[in-house]
């Protein structure tokens, strides 16, 4: 049967240089082939795009976009990049075709100007990758702010605040007190785990660190013992 249709659309196509979607739209509409075949014929024996081939499924067909891409990047061999690009369909590449996730991020954020949180967030729900590897494909490829980098990570995916802050200053070497300022303010974690995460890991920040808290959290007998507790903490 379907030999039978080739050939006639061969003819069409051949001897009256009709367009070969038109072709493929008078075997599939008339003759109610297989819509894959069709599109088969057409991109084998024709030449034409695959994205084009496609395009006549979904769209005259109503086909699934999902079959549609399947068509494109099993049978054709084409770019799974190329064929998400036709349908925006990121999670059938990297489900179904197991390609890297941040490099198909990467297409969903640079090539469609899609948020870089949703992007992040696709990778880190739907293919359990690390949140902190998440955030930091956000802030190195994208540019975006390392403490609403962090915020995603802590707000979004429940993570500790010292691990967040941990990844903005050993990571991103942004101010160690800018780094604790947002525990304390934006998450309100105790004042001293705050000072104890920059003392204990960032120890040239340890004066500092003290001189910062004395006058907004702790009165002055208590920040005497406290000062005390945590110099000899840090020896």
């Amino acid at each position: 049967m379907l030999s039978v249709f080739v050939t006639c659309c061969s003819f069409i196509c051949s001897n009256l240089a009709c367009s070969a979607l038109a072709c493929c739209s008078f075997i599939c509409c008339s003759l109610a082939c297989s819509a894959l075949a069709c599109c088969s014929f057409i991109c084998s024996n024709l030449a034409c795009s695959a994205l084009a081939c496609c395009s006549f499924i979904c769209s005259n067909l109503a086909c699934s976009a999902l079959a549609c891409c399947s068509f494109i990047c099993s049978n054709l061999a084409c770019s799974a990049l190329a064929c998400c690009s036709f349908i925006s369909c990121c999670s059938f590449i990297c489900s179904n075709l197991a390609c890297s996730a941040l490099a198909c991020c990467s297409f969903i954020c640079c090539s469609l100007a899609c948020s870089a949180l949703a992007c992040c967030s696709f990778i880190c729900c739907s293919l359990a990758c690390s949140a902190l590897a998440c955030c930091s494909f956000i802030c190195s490829n994208l540019a975006c702010s390392a403490l609403a980098c962090c915020s995603f990570i802590c707000s979004n995916l429940a993570c500790s605040a010292l691990a967040c802050c941990s990844f903005i200053c050993c990571s991103l070497a942004c101010s160690a007190l800018a780094c604790c300022s947002f525990i304390c303010c934006s998450l309100a974690c105790s004042a001293l785990a705050c000072c104890s995460f920059i003392c204990c890991s960032l120890p040239r920040s340890f004066c500092s660190c003290i001189r910062w808290f004395k006058p907004v959290y702790i009165s002055s007998q208590s920040f005497d013992i406290i000062y005390h507790a945590l110099l000899i903490g840090s020896k």
